[in-house]
């Protein structure tokens, strides 16, 4: 995968992303969780400087970056990433309530930051005319196996080589997927930008499912960038 779409990289993305407008210092950078480090920070304001998504002023303690281009930056970021860049195991239940358990077992057991809701379940939360009942779930990779051993035996959930109504994943983004999620009814949900490459990556109604999400993403850029 190109450099700028990378995991380390995409940290940098997803940062000046979240910040509509903001001007951005090595130094404060560096500052944020789930940070990386000097030279990474300026390898990717360079190559987004270059690429004209961005302006780079570099001038001594004063310079600062600020991205100005999301929509072309987002979309060739798309035709990067492949769902298939992630590790995903599936499972099957047909318990109607299964989603809720495994939400309240894993906010039981586990730290906030361990898991992600992701796809059609971050869909659900996000926009609600989403009625695909399919569950998705990221999970921290250090900690994907155990949680999959935990989940299948608390829940006796049902291995499949395809299909499911489970989807268990450990990331390609190891980091950078966590960095930007947020809190949506007291459950950790990936950032819109996730969900806009994943469901770019799926057939059917997936795509229009993205467009919904970019159209929000730009609509919130514009609102506090001006």
């Amino acid at each position: 995968m190109e450099t700028l779409y990378n995991d380390k990289a995409s940290i940098v993305l997803r940062k000046l992303i979240q910040s509509p407008g903001k001007k951005w210092t090595i130094r404060e950078f560096l500052k944020e969780e789930g940070s990386v480090s000097q030279g990474w920070a300026q390898k990717i304001f360079s190559i987004l400087h270059e690429k004209k998504y961005g302006y780079w002023h570099r001038h001594g303690r004063n310079s600062y970056f600020k991205l100005t281009k999301i929509e072309p930056l987002i979309k060739k970021w798309s035709n990067h990433y492949s769902f298939n860049h992630n590790n995903v195991q599936l499972f099957f239940s047909d318990d109607y309530h299964i989603e809720s358990k495994i939400n309240e077992y894993l906010s039981t057991n586990y730290q906030f930051a361990d898991f992600a809701l992701g796809l059609f379940s971050a869909a659900r939360l996000t926009h609600p005319v989403w009625i695909n009942n399919n569950i998705s779930f990221y999970l921290k990779p250090w900690l994907y196996n155990k949680i999959v051993r935990d989940l299948v035996f608390q829940f006796k959930l049902h291995r499949l080589k395809s299909g499911g109504n489970i989807w268990l994943i450990n990331p390609y983004y190891k980091e950078s997927l966590f960095c930007d999620s947020r809190n949506i009814n007291d459950l950790p949900v990936v950032s819109d930008v996730q969900i806009y490459l994943d469901f770019m990556c799926l057939t059917g109604r997936g795509p229009e499912q993205a467009q919904v999400y970019i159209e929000k993403i730009l609509k919130n850029w514009k609102k506090n960038n001006e």
